[in-house]
């Protein structure tokens, strides 16, 4: 019997030891959530496409609009998940720009709620002048306070403007003023590359037989569909850029060079277009 109690109580004992400590902070058997297939869009986002002026300058103030989804899963269930994070620091440093919660709610950007995909349209705000790889990281902590593993991506911010093209130029080759007032139409064609609303404007410099500048030199031209106006203009944002000069009879006579040219909101210059008008 003596030796009967001696074993009762060692078991005992050994079932008082397994049990968890009320001291105990973290359950050694819990485990953290886990994340995987981390998406951001866009991956790459060149910022002389966006205008917040007339003219881009390296101060300007932007807003990236970034799309972040991540995949969330455990052991411990979706449930246990306290909030999923993304951060966002600046090229080749530690310093923390913004940082937001992605959410699994069914909310717009979340398409479909406790699915397990976090996610998050995130506006982070940069200097136009700041460009290299952005890092993105997310991380996610349970509600006993364990951290996931991060997963990180880089969102590259460039500067890559490109010039406006001039092409289809309609202009008369010659004209006669012996007798009235003429109106001279001038049109041509305004491209960019990097959208129409880049183009900050589109004018000519006139040069009288003799080379010397005329007077009134840069002449802009317009595309505001304004036909009956200055501008003399068919259509109105058909990047067709049109103006209506006059040459009165005093217009001196002789063969006039018209130069063409257009700028963007960065400053970056067209290709040149000359024509030459006689007048007579």
């Amino acid at each position: 019997m003596r030796f009967s109690c001696v074993v009762c109580f060692t078991l005992l004992a050994l079932l008082v030891g397994c049990q968890k400590s009320g001291d105990t902070p973290i359950d050694p058997f819990h485990l953290p959530p886990f994340l995987s297939d981390l998406r951001v869009q866009p991956l790459t986002v060149n910022t002389d496409t966006m205008n917040v002026g007339t003219e881009r300058l390296p101060t300007d103030s932007l807003t990236l609009s970034l799309s972040v989804v991540v995949t969330v899963s455990g052991p411990e269930g979706l449930q246990a998940v306290e909030a999923v994070q993304a951060r966002f620091y600046k090229p080749a440093s530690q310093t923390l720009i913004k940082a937001d919660n992605l959410r699994d709610d069914g909310k717009t950007p979340d398409q479909a709620a406790n699915d397990g995909l976090f996610a998050g349209q995130i506006p982070v705000k940069i200097v136009r002048a700041d460009i290299g790889d952005f890092r993105v990281e997310v991380t996610a902590r349970d509600k006993a306070g364990l951290l996931s593993n991060a997963l990180s991506s880089a969102v590259r911010v460039v500067r890559l403007n490109r010039p406006p093209v001039l092409s289809d130029l309609k202009a008369p080759d010659s004209v006669s003023v012996s007798t009235a007032v003429v109106l001279v139409k001038l049109s041509i064609k305004a491209t960019d590359p990097d959208g129409q609303s880049d183009i900050q404007k589109v004018f000519f410099n006139s040069y009288r037989p003799d080379g010397s500048l005329s007077t009134g030199n840069p002449f802009q031209m317009f595309d505001d569909g304004n036909f009956n106006g200055q501008s003399g203009d068919s259509e109105a944002g058909d990047g067709i850029y049109s103006l209506t000069v006059q040459l009165p009879t005093t217009t001196q006579r002789g063969t006039y060079r018209f130069v063409f040219q257009a700028t963007d909101r960065s400053g970056a210059q067209s290709n040149e277009v000359s024509h030459l008008l006689r007048v007579q």
